[in-house]
């Protein structure tokens, strides 16, 4: 809900997908040691629209049997099933085969 360097709260935010929090844009891109956020995907961070952010709020705070109770724009939610990919990758480290067969069918 707010950047971990300057406490700004209301600001577009970009996900760490390594660290699991939030940075404004002036923030990021303020720090030359921080990876930058690229137009091919290969960043650490992600572009957090505010409508995802409500979202992943929600799932973060919800009880369990609720966590798939919200809607979003088409748009959005494919946002914000990219922005999980990337936390999930990040963190275990490796791509799934059945994950990778799900992208293929879908095409």
């Amino acid at each position: 809900t707010a950047c971990r360097r300057c406490g700004k709260a209301g600001e577009h935010l970009y996900l760490d997908l390594v660290y699991g929090d939030g940075i404004c844009k002036d923030c990021l891109f303020a720090n030359s040691g921080e990876q930058t956020v690229s137009e091919n995907g290969s960043s650490t961070f992600a572009a957090v629209s505010p409508s995802v952010a409500v979202a992943m709020q929600y799932v973060e705070n919800t009880a369990i049997e609720r966590v798939f109770s919200f809607s979003l724009t088409d748009e959005a939610f494919g946002d914000f099933c990219k922005i999980c990919e990337g936390y999930l990758l990040n963190q275990v480290g490796k791509s799934f085969i059945t994950l990778d067969l799900y992208k293929e069918q879908i095409k």
